[in-house]
């Protein structure tokens, strides 16, 4: 071990780190948050966090505390001291990011909204069942809204005295394909849009040439998340065909 300068150590550390984030980037991706809930639901803060604990700050400490001139064993010691908080560091940002994952999208009153799986884990409700809403990664639900007078004093009531936003009252979820027509009024005026944000443009071009529809037999609903608005992009069916991302937050297309 002796042989091993500080700096190739460091350098050691840095490509087994880089091994490892690049496996968490890919799960981060594909399977906790797919786009466009990547950029909607805080997937790159997350990144950002593995990033800080591996790809930083264990090469970092490595570069710092190795010392050829120490024995075997007090390297292998602080290496293993190293690898212990760095572990232990990575585990918990790890279950951090995996808590906040978005594990449903819901349409209430005029948008979709990103639910997290420590929104619901909150309240011990099964998230295996909302596969049987949605077959999609994450499903997409529509929060039917109580007509009777029992149903609405109930949704008031959790909401006031249980603060239980509506969004989260997993006893209105629904299928979204079944009640797709009942949202079709709170479309998002396309053309307002693309007038306010030019920039949306070829975004829309790229996704009408690869759906094969035009501008107008799409609907358009906003998707209203903690880090960045998404427009999503449905056929008159409820299929999600795609998505168009704003530059901005917010969209001030009324």
């Amino acid at each position: 071990m002796h042989s091993i300068t500080r700096v190739k150590a460091g350098l050691i550390h840095f490509c087994l780190s880089l091994t490892i984030f690049s496996i968490i980037f890919f799960i981060l991706f594909t399977l906790w948050y797919p786009e466009p809930y990547f950029t909607a639901s805080g997937g790159w803060q997350g990144l950002k966090i593995a990033a800080a604990i591996d790809v930083v700050l264990g090469p970092l400490l490595t570069l710092i505390i190795f010392n050829p001139q120490k024995s075997a064993r007090v390297l292998s010691m602080d290496l293993a001291v190293i690898a212990f908080f760095q572990t232990a560091a990575l585990v918990w940002g790890i279950f951090t990011i995996y808590q906040q994952r978005p594990v449903a999208v819901v349409f209430w009153e005029d948008s979709f909204m990103t639910v997290a799986a420590i929104d619901l884990n909150r309240y011990n409700y099964p998230l295996e069942q909302l596969q049987q809403l949605s077959k999609l990664n994450p499903p997409l639900i529509y929060v039917e809204k109580p007509k009777d007078v029992e149903g609405l004093k109930q949704l008031l009531s959790k909401i006031q005295d249980s603060e239980i936003p509506p969004h989260h009252q997993t006893d209105l979820y629904r299928p979204l394909v079944e009640h797709f027509a009942e949202i079709a009024s709170q479309q998002l005026p396309i053309d307002k849009a693309l007038e306010h944000t030019p920039t949306l443009r070829p975004q829309l071009d790229k996704l009408l040439s690869e759906s094969k529809h035009t501008v107008y037999e799409l609907q358009y609903y906003l998707l209203k998340a903690k880090y960045h608005d998404i427009i999503l992009a449905f056929t008159p069916a409820g299929e999600l065909v795609g998505h168009l991302t704003p530059p901005q937050k917010s969209l001030p297309v009324d």
